[in-house]
């Protein structure tokens, strides 16, 4: 059975940086956000080591193996991300919860757009573990959808890892755009205003403590406590998860595992410490500042 760590939490939390320490574990690989992989391919993006995505060691074999196996053609990849946007549904969450997970011999009757998906997304993954010779992937497409429908994958256990970042500091780095050349705009984080930025921040957040529930195993991360002592973070992680010992992760390495979709640092080559951005103390102006902690903090102390 294929592990998958997932990385859930609202955009701008740091959910890369985590993704990629938790795929410098041995036998993981760091996949980045699973859910737009299909788009990003149809569109040749390019993957976090450099090669265009169908063309990467990793996601090129895996999207052959889908195509022998399902019946995918490159050309169809622009269909499949449809299919996607349309299963992954953040408003459809509840209907995926209350879907069955199969059991030994017991398939469950699934909506045939899910089952579909279902089964596309499990064989892209056990493809790409395969070809990255790991047991365990780490996919951190963040929302509930994505865990909740890889959960009904009869050769699939999903593990819920759920990154908690300041609302002010998301806040803060929502207020900007992050442009990369060569990414399509699309694939990149939308910029908001505060207010829109704190309600779903909030939002985002109780969804997914709320419907982890179904996963194998939920475990509550604050990006404040892992970019002060990341080895210690991760290793506390690694153990709770039944993983093998961690190397030492004091330092970004950049570029590490083979993210299709995510924040454009998936492309840092050159190692950097691994620090808390708190820039959002001296840019976020002091009447957004208010408004954001008048309605987030609530919900950040009770989810912490």
């Amino acid at each position: 059975m294929l592990r998958v760590v997932y990385v859930a939490g609202w955009l701008r939390s740091g959910t890369t940086l985590l993704c990629q320490s938790l795929g410098s574990i041995p036998g993981a690989v760091a996949l980045g956000e699973v859910s737009g992989v299909w788009r990003a391919a149809a569109l040749g993006q390019p993957c976090s080591c450099g090669e265009p995505i169908p063309y990467c060691p990793v996601w090129g074999p895996a999207l052959d193996r889908v195509r022998h196996d399902c019946g995918v053609a490159r050309s169809d990849l622009r269909s499949v991300a449809v299919l996607a946007t349309e299963v992954l549904r953040t408003r459809d969450s509840p209907r995926l919860r209350r879907l069955g997970r199969p059991s030994a011999g017991q398939p469950v009757d699934l909506p045939p757009e899910v089952s579909r998906y279902v089964e596309l997304t499990g064989a892209l993954l056990l493809a790409a573990a395969r070809a990255a010779g790991a047991s365990t992937v780490v996919d951190s497409s963040k929302l509930p959808p994505g865990f909740l429908t890889l959960r009904l994958h009869p050769d699939v256990r999903v593990d819920v890892v759920h990154l908690i970042r300041d609302p002010r500091a998301v806040v803060n780095s929502e207020r900007r755009s992050r442009a990369r050349p060569g990414v399509d705009p699309a694939l990149l984080p939308p910029v908001r205003p505060a207010l829109k930025s704190a309600l779903y921040w909030s939002a985002a957040n109780i969804a997914i403590r709320r419907y982890a529930r179904s996963a194998a195993s939920y475990r509550v991360v604050c990006y404040e406590d892992f970019t002060a002592t990341p080895d210690a973070c991760l290793s506390l992680l690694s153990t709770g998860l039944g993983l093998a010992r961690p190397r030492l992760i004091e330092q970004d390495t950049g570029a590490s595992g083979h993210l299709a979709v995510g924040n454009p640092s998936r492309f840092r080559t050159s190692a950097q410490a691994i620090t808390e951005d708190r820039s959002w103390q001296t840019q976020l102006p002091w009447a957004d500042r208010a408004l954001v902690t008048a309605l987030s903090r609530p919900v950040h102390f009770w989810l912490t």
